[in-house]
């Protein structure tokens, strides 16, 4: 389209905006307009307007000023893939991001992309990383082969192959890595119902193998991987796995030698199509195990049911005593685990619809952080029902554009927390709620 005194000429290739001075036939600006591909260009030239308006399949539509065309740009760094993880290393302010073709390092201070790393620059598919806690070191799963990057010279110093990695997990304060697969059948092939998941340990950065051990598992078609987990005084790794017929059982390993300690099976009356596991952060011999509509405690080392904990989902204090309940149909509740009784009513029960629901814990279990689809919000609530404080003040709440995919809590003593959303990445204040910036990521 031209401009309204037919001096510049705009026109929108793929995700980028070009502009030619008439004159000179020079190109003069290049705009990086949309996340997709631009769909259509209109002008609007009418009276004192002088503007182009595109419309992209990102779901966007956008007023270009082309008097103002000129001006500085300040991009925002971004991912052009999905993000599907988020992991921060504990002690400095960087963040590794997981996209489907690299591993993204993220300055938290100033919301910059500082590195993409990948072992194959073409056709590279990541399914995990992690950053050690000291930020030294990255682990990642690409193409099949186990990855351990210096994350400062940017170089891979060990790269194992071991197809099928389902999740990758951090031993003893990150020097040991547990990396659990399980067989990638051939194409073509028919899955088979049962098979059987490995877990090999390693230690980080030079990669060498301690142990393995391996587990049956069962391929359910839409179920997704159940992940191992690790008692809090990292001495067993505890996993679900099949079991005779269409039981389930919990299987215990030493996570010093990878021995079998216990086969726990699951007889217990009621149940049933667990989700995941959460190791209890007071004792080590409870395993909660969570369902959609309860959480059970498993003792491992009497083997036997401890109790019931009705609505709880998972999320819980430090010292184990409070939990939370936050139904997708609204509401979110403060529950002591002791006996399951609710303590405070954070957000009172609204018929408004079901929704995804996202609700956590801060790192100092000084707030709950909620995040409701629906709504699409995201609010910071002090947690005073453990302190008995008299006031509940709402200590912030942020407006979200899209629907978040994944929350992490930034390093401890800092009140800071990260949401990932389809589109952008954000670091928010705990208290007031504000954005300390946004990192633009892909649609």
């Amino acid at each position: 389209m031209l401009s309204a005194a037919h001096d510049y000429v705009v026109a929108g290739v793929r995700k980028n905006l070009y502009v030619w001075e008439l004159k000179t036939k020079d190109l003069v600006k290049v705009l990086d307009a949309h996340f997709g591909r631009i769909m259509s260009l209109e002008a609007l030239t009418i009276g004192n307007w002088n503007s182009v308006i595109t419309s992209s399949i990102d779901r966007s539509v956008k007023v270009w000023n082309i008097n103002n065309i000129f001006e500085q740009v300040h991009v925002i760094d971004r991912h052009e893939l999905q993000i599907d993880s988020v992991c921060i290393a504990k002690t400095i302010d960087i963040a590794v991001t997981v996209t489907r073709g690299c591993v993204g390092v993220w300055d938290l201070q100033v919301g910059r992309l500082v590195a993409q790393l990948a072992d194959s620059p073409l056709g590279a598919i990541v399914t995990h990383a992690l950053i050690t806690p000291d930020g030294r070191y990255i682990v990642s799963s690409e193409s099949g082969n186990l990855l351990i990057w210096n994350r400062a010279t940017e170089q891979v110093m060990f790269r194992e192959s071991q197809p099928g990695i389902e999740q990758l997990t951090f031993l003893e304060e990150g020097t040991r890595v547990l990396a659990i697969s399980k067989p990638v059948p051939a194409a073509g092939a028919e899955v088979p119902a049962r098979t059987s998941a490995t877990g090999v340990t390693r230690t980080v950065p030079t990669g060498m193998r301690m142990f393995s051990f391996d587990y049956p598992v069962r391929n359910i078609a839409g179920v997704p991987f159940k992940e191992a987990v690790v008692t809090c005084d990292d001495q067993n790794i505890v996993a679900i796995g099949a079991d005779k017929g269409h039981r389930e059982a919990v299987y215990v390993f030493n996570a010093r030698t990878g021995q079998l300690v216990s086969k726990i099976p699951l007889r217990i009356p009621g149940v049933k199509d667990i989700m995941f596991l959460v190791p209890m952060p007071h004792k080590a011999n409870l395993i909660a195990m969570i369902d959609p509509e309860k959480a059970t405690l498993l003792d491992t080392r009497s083997k036997r049911c401890s109790r019931t904990l009705p609505r709880w989902g998972g999320n819980c204090t430090k010292d184990g005593k409070y939990g939370l309940y936050a139904p997708s149909r609204g509401g979110l509740e403060l529950l002591e685990l002791k006996k399951g009784n609710t303590v405070k009513t954070f957000i009172p029960k609204v018929a408004e619809g079901v929704f995804s629901v996202i609700c956590m814990f801060n790192k100092t279990d000084e707030y709950v952080l909620y995040y409701h689809s629906g709504k699409k919000n995201a609010s910071s609530i002090q947690d005073s029902g453990c302190r008995d404080d008299s006031e509940l003040p709402g200590a912030g709440r942020t407006e979200c554009s899209g629907e978040h995919r994944r929350w992490t809590c930034c390093r401890p003593g800092h009140r800071r927390w990260m949401s990932v959303c389809p589109r952008h990445c954000r670091c928010k204040q705990t208290r007031n709620g504000p954005v300390s910036h946004r990192i633009a990521l892909a649609k």
